[in-house]
């Protein structure tokens, strides 16, 4: 029961942030620049997103491992085995910063669970979220 509470709770968490998007204090943001995203990801890593680009928020509904690799094609394929994978963090929440030349990665132990993320490509420091 507190389990199925807990899903629940994060899950419409999760949902009001989407709708609410990501905090910006009293800036404009610069559509051309601010990428949203989601995608479901279970065991087999998937690629979310080419750096460079800094994350002002990543979340999943469970405990997900973020992690870059080498970009060769730009997709699921560079997450799959990748020798060069660097372990970001491991968690339902995360800021997260991609370089240059890699590329975004994110599986779960077990199971699937829906990730979402917020990136302003130039990485812009200026929210106050950050700070």
């Amino acid at each position: 029961m507190k389990s199925n509470l807990r899903v629940m709770v994060r899950v419409m968490l999760a949902a009001l942030a989407l709708a609410a998007g990501c905090a910006h204090g009293t800036g404009v943001p610069d559509r051309a620049r601010d990428v949203r995203g989601t995608a479901r990801v279970g065991h087999a890593a998937r690629a979310l997103l080419a750096g460079p680009a800094h994350l002002v928020h990543a979340t999943g509904d469970k405990p997900v491992r973020w992690f870059v690799a080498d970009r060769v094609n730009g997709d699921d394929r560079d997450c799959a085995g990748s020798r060069s994978a660097v372990v970001l963090s491991e968690s339902v929440g995360a800021q997260l910063t991609v370089g240059s030349g890699k590329v975004l990665c994110a599986s779960v132990a077990s199971g699937a669970t829906d990730v979402m993320w917020h990136e302003l490509r130039d990485g812009d420091d200026s929210l106050w979220a950050l700070r």
